[in-house]
C-alpha cells in the first residue's frame, strides 16, 4: 500500500474535529442552548429575572436574511455590519428603546481540550450620555455554576460609553466599535463547567440606549500542523481570534514571523516552534509544536481533516431556498473546491468552482430559475467528497 508522510498533529488535535460546543454560533438560527434575562438598571435597583428570548431585546440575525432585505448594515452607525464576515449568525442583544432596560443571554459549557479556546466577535452601539455610573455598557463575564465570576485574563470585561463622539460613521451623540474579534484561553477552566454571561445595560436614567452584536465560536488553543513529504513544506497555523502572532524556532534564536500561518520548506525532525499570541484586549498565550513526520497509510488520508480546520460542510441559509440561498464550508488548507447543485434524478443543475483559503468560506446558489423540489449539493476538495440536501420552494 502506498505510504504518505503526513504528520501527527500536536497538542491532541487529531483526537477530535470540531469543537463541542453546540450552537454557541447560533447555526441552528435560535437561541437552544442559550438562556436569556430580561430587567432594569434604574439608578440603584438593577435586577435581571429568567426570560424566554424575546425578539427585538435577544435577537438572532441571518445573513442571508439581512441581505435580500438589504438590511445588513446597522440603523444608526452605517459602519457596522450586522453580522460579522465569515459568520452566518449573530445575535443582536438590546434595542435603540430607552427606559433603563437590560438584557442578557447566558451559555453553559463544560471546557476541554476540544473548547478551550472561546471567540468572541462583537460590536456596539450606545448613545452618549452621563457620567461612567451611570452610562449605557456591554459586559462580558465567566463564572463558575454558583454565579462567582472566574479570574480568568481578560474574560470580564465592561465596556462603558466613552466621552466623545465615535470615531464612526455614526449619527450624533453615538459612541459605537465596529466589528472587534477577541479570543480569550480557558485552558486553565478545562474540566469544569463554566458560564458565559453577556449583558447590555441602558442609561441608569432612563433616557439612553445601548445595545451589542455579538457572534461566538470555540476551537482547540492549539497549534494546527500538516506536512507534505513530496513537497517538503509544513504548515503551521495558530488559533484565531488574536491580533499578533511571533513564531520562534528552536534551531535559529534570531528568526521569528508575525503571521497567523507559517510555510516552512524542509523543516528539521524535532525542531520545536513557539508562537506568542496577543488579543486586542492585551493578554498574550504561548503556544508551542514539534515537527514529527511519521508515515501513514494512504487510507488514512482522513485524519488530516479532523483538526482545528476540519473539512465540513454546512446546510444551506435558507432552507427551503427560493431567490438564493448560502451553503458555509470549511477547508483545512488552501485549494480548489468544486461545488455541484443536481436534481433529485442526477441532473447536474450548475458547476462551481471556487479558490478558498483554509478555514470557513462561503458560497452562494441561485436559486430562482430552478423548479420547486429537492435538490443535492455536493463539495469535492483533494480527493474528498460532501454532500447534503437542500429544497427550493416557489
Amino acid at each position: 500500500m502506498k505510504k504518505l508522510f503526513l504528520t501527527s498533529v500536536l497538542l491532541g488535535l487529531l483526537a477530535r474535529g470540531f469543537a463541542q460546543c453546540p450552537n454557541l454560533d447560533l447555526s441552528y438560527g435560535n437561541l437552544t442552548n442559550w438562556q436569556c434575562y430580561v430587567g432594569g438598571c434604574s439608578s440603584g435597583n438593577y435586577y435581571k429575572t429568567l426570560s424566554t428570548p424575546i425578539q427585538g431585546r435577544h435577537t438572532v440575525l441571518e445573513i442571508t436574511s439581512l441581505m435580500l432585505s438589504n438590511n445588513l448594515y446597522d440603523e444608526h452607525c452605517n459602519a457596522i455590519k450586522k453580522i460579522p464576515d465569515g459568520y452566518s449568525y449573530s445575535l443582536k442583544l438590546g434595542n435603540d428603546q430607552c427606559g433603563a432596560e437590560t438584557e442578557a443571554v447566558s451559555y453553559r459549557m463544560t471546557v476541554d481540550s476540544s473548547n478551550s479556546l472561546l471567540i468572541l466577535s462583537f460590536a456596539y452601539v450606545m448613545q452618549e450620555t452621563h457620567v461612567s455610573a451611570d452610562m449605557p455598557r456591554f459586559t462580558m463575564n465567566i463564572y463558575d455554576t454558583n454565579w462567582n465570576i472566574l479570574n480568568v485574563p481578560c474574560c470580564n470585561n465592561n465596556f462603558v460609553t466613552a466621552q466623545g463622539l465615535s470615531e464612526l460613521a455614526c449619527s450624533d451623540s453615538i459612541v459605537a466599535r465596529n466589528w472587534t474579534t477577541i479570543g480569550f484561553s480557558l485552558e486553565s477552566l478545562i474540566g469544569q463547567t463554566i458560564i458565559i454571561f453577556f449583558e447590555t445595560r441602558d442609561c441608569t436614567l432612563g433616557g439612553h440606549y445601548g445595545y451589542a452584536y455579538l457572534a461566538c465560536a470555540c476551537q482547540p488553543m492549539s497549534i494546527n500542523y500538516t506536512y507534505n513529504a513530496n513537497s517538503g513544506v509544513a504548515r503551521l497555523r495558530a488559533p484565531d481570534g488574536f491580533n499578533t502572532y511571533q513564531w520562534k524556532r528552536s534551531s535559529q534564536p534570531n528568526w521569528s514571523v508575525s503571521t497567523q500561518q507559517i510555510n516552512l520548506k524542509n523543516p528539521l525532525d524535532g525542531e520545536e516552534f513557539t508562537c506568542t499570541l496577543t488579543s486586542a484586549l492585551g493578554c498574550s498565550h504561548t503556544l508551542k509544536a514539534v515537527i514529527e513526520k511519521t508515515p501513514i497509510d494512504s487510507s488514512d488520508l482522513g485524519v488530516i481533516y479532523q483538526g482545528v480546520n476540519a473539512m465540513s460542510l454546512e446546510q444551506n441559509i435558507p432552507n427551503p431556498a427560493h431567490t438564493q440561498t448560502v451553503v458555509n464550508y470549511t477547508v483545512p488548507a488552501d485549494g480548489r473546491v468544486v461545488f455541484t447543485l443536481t436534481s433529485i434524478t442526477g441532473q447536474v443543475i450548475t458547476t462551481t468552482t471556487q479558490e478558498a483559503e483554509a478555514g470557513r468560506n462561503s458560497v452562494v446558489f441561485n436559486t430562482g430559475n430552478m423548479a420547486a423540489g429537492i435538490y443535492f449539493y455536493t463539495m469535492d476538495f483533494n480527493g474528498q467528497r460532501l454532500t447534503k440536501k437542500m429544497t427550493v420552494k416557489k
